[in-house]
C-alpha cells in the first residue's frame, strides 16, 4: 500500500495552511478575551503593533506534532509514503514524478483519490495577498488589522471573523445569504450572531 502525497508534509491543506491554523489562533484568542474582560483588576489590552506570528506561538509545534504522528502510523501499517506529482497512466496505473525529475510507476486493484481543497476566490476580486487575501494567506499578515473585512459566510468565515473581533479588530463579515451558516440550526447562528455583535462586529 502507498500514499502519494505532492506537499512538503502529510495532511494537506488543513494542517498546513487552514483548520490548525485557525484552531491554534482560536486557542489564543478566549485567553485574551478573559484577560480583557478582568479589567477590574488590572488594565489589558494588545498593543497596536501586535504581531500575528505572536499569536500563533505554538503553530509549529503542532503541525510537527501532526506530521511526526501521521508518520509513525504510516510506518505501523506499512504504507509507504511518497513525494511527487501523480496522474494516470490507465485505469490501473499511477505515474509519479518527484521534486527531482525522476518518474516511477504504480499498478493497483484500487485506487483512492482524495485531492483535498483550495480556496476558491471569485474571479472579479484580485486576491494580492497583501491587502486582499484569502483563507491561505490570512495568517500571513504581519500586523493585526484595525479592520477587516470578510467576504463569505460560512465555517471558516465567521470562525475568522470571532477570533479577529476577540482581537479587538472591527469585522465587518458579508454574506450574499440573509445570514451566515445557512446550514446550521436557525437557534445556533442565532446564537452565534449575539455573541458576535457583542464583540464588536458588524454583518
Amino acid at each position: 500500500m502507498a500514499l502519494i502525497e505532492r506537499g512538503r508534509g502529510i495532511g494537506g491543506s488543513c494542517v498546513y495552511r487552514g483548520t490548525i491554523h485557525s484552531k491554534t489562533l482560536r486557542e489564543s484568542t478566549p485567553q485574551l478575551d478573559q484577560l480583557k474582560r478582568s479589567g477590574a483588576a488590572f488594565d489589558f489590552s494588545l498593543k497596536p503593533d501586535t504581531q500575528i506570528a505572536t499569536l500563533l506561538g505554538r503553530l509549529e509545534d503542532v503541525v510537527s506534532a501532526h506530521n511526526a504522528f501521521m508518520s509513525r502510523q504510516l510506518r505501523r501499517n506499512s504504507i509507504s509514503l511518497l513525494h511527487g506529482r501523480a496522474g494516470f497512466l490507465n485505469a490501473r496505473t499511477i505515474g509519479i514524478q518527484t521534486v527531482d525529475g525522476a518518474r516511477q510507476s504504480l499498478t493497483a486493484d484500487a485506487i483512492i483519490l482524495n485531492t483535498g481543497s483550495r480556496a476558491r476566490n471569485p474571479n472579479d476580486i484580485p486576491v494580492d495577498h497583501e491587502y486582499i487575501l484569502d483563507r491561505d494567506s490570512l495568517l500571513s499578515m504581519i500586523y493585526l488589522p484595525r479592520s477587516l473585512t470578510i467576504i463569505g459566510g460560512g465555517v471558516i468565515g465567521c470562525e475568522y471573523a470571532s477570533n479577529f473581533a476577540l482581537l479587538g479588530t472591527q469585522v465587518t463579515l458579508i454574506d450574499r445569504a440573509p445570514s451566515p451558516l445557512q446550514f446550521m440550526n436557525d437557534e445556533l447562528v442565532t446564537h452565534f450572531l449575539e455573541l458576535f455583535e457583542r464583540q464588536a462586529g458588524a454583518i
